[in-house]
């Protein structure tokens, strides 16, 4: 099974990609600055508001919502988070241990 995207689409979902994750992450932030939390606790705030599970979820119900075009949207999304996720996202639980927190 195979789809193509065009240029125009990949474009459209990069672009949507990172206004979603600046504005989670600055919603999340501000949140957690707001109510006061420390460190440790305001990363976990950000990293779970920017990254939501659109893989086991966003896949199946981008699929059963709009067809074939959403479940190839919804798969480069997915890819193109991952990448956001294992390289400048893994910054932020280093933040927190820096703070004192270790996930040991």
């Amino acid at each position: 099974m195979s789809s193509t995207i065009d240029g125009e689409t990949l474009l459209k979902v990069i672009g949507g990609l990172v206004l979603f994750l600046f504005v989670m992450a600055g919603l999340a932030e501000g949140i957690g600055r707001v109510l006061g939390e420390a460190e440790p606790i305001k990363s976990a705030l950000v990293l779970t508001s920017t990254f939501p599970n659109s893989g086991n979820y966003g896949i199946p119900l981008s699929e059963f919502a709009f067809g074939e075009v959403g479940r190839a949207t919804a798969v480069l999304f997915l890819v193109l988070q991952s990448i956001v996720i294992y390289t400048p996202g893994s910054t932020s639980p280093r933040t927190a241990e820096a703070s004192g927190v270790s996930a040991r």
